[in-house]
């Protein structure tokens, strides 16, 4: 798993529009062992999905944008500054109850591995694996933010997952991406490796793919 840190960030480089709707916010940060963060900017209200560093650059930005109504966890791993976040903006933060320990300042709690329907576009869809309590974040029917659950690699040129990395269950992980055939994605959005965007059908026979890959060669 890469991680990927900034350093000496120009002023404008962040946020990074990465496709409509949806922002990378840069200034990751070492406590999330230099996890992406993002920004998805809704009418009805901005959510972060985990967080980057505490920057006067980001909160700005925000203010400028109309504030932040939700921090969405991925995981317990890459939680970085979300509760100071939360704070400055009043926002509400989702995490799963398995990894609420991360984050007691949460307010919203997911359970089981239902989907949850936050509003306005945006699901919850619990994947335990690489943690008991990972989530991913489906938005607009689009965008899938797959935490440190599901990558893009752009060495391979295709989708990955860590079984190295994976701190809970790996035959979980696998059930879970599994779980993930079921919703239309054409973007993965992760906090570790890379990022992408592909027609739907591609994407979904790269996931089937994928799986029958982690199969054979990492069986559970």
């Amino acid at each position: 798993m890469r991680t990927e840190t900034h350093v000496d960030v120009p002023a404008d480089a962040f946020p990074e529009r990465l496709t409509e709707g949806v922002y990378r916010l840069g200034y990751n940060a070492a406590s999330s062992y230099g996890a992406h963060s993002f920004l998805i900017r809704r009418k009805s209200g901005n959510a972060m999905v985990d967080a980057p560093r505490f920057t006067r650059a980001v909160t700005s930005k925000l203010d400028e944008w109309g504030g932040l109504g939700d921090i969405l966890l991925t995981h317990r791993d890459d939680i970085a500054d979300a509760e100071r976040y939360a704070k400055h903006f009043g926002a509400r933060v989702w995490i799963h109850k398995a990894d609420r320990t991360a984050a007691r300042f949460a307010t919203n709690i997911l359970e089981g591995v239902a989907p949850t329907e936050i509003g306005d576009g945006l699901l919850a869809i619990p994947v335990p694996g690489h943690t008991k309590g990972s989530v991913a974040y489906l938005y607009d029917r689009r965008c899938l933010f797959t935490g440190d659950s599901l990558a893009w690699d752009f060495d391979d040129e295709d989708l990955v997952a860590f079984k190295a990395y994976c701190w809970h269950s790996w035959s979980e992980q696998l059930k879970s991406l599994r779980r993930l055939l079921d919703f239309p994605f054409e973007w993965v959005f992760a906090g570790h490796g890379s990022s992408m965007g592909l027609p739907q059908a591609e994407m979904h026979g790269r996931l089937a793919a994928l799986l029958v890959r982690l199969t054979k060669n990492h069986p559970a």
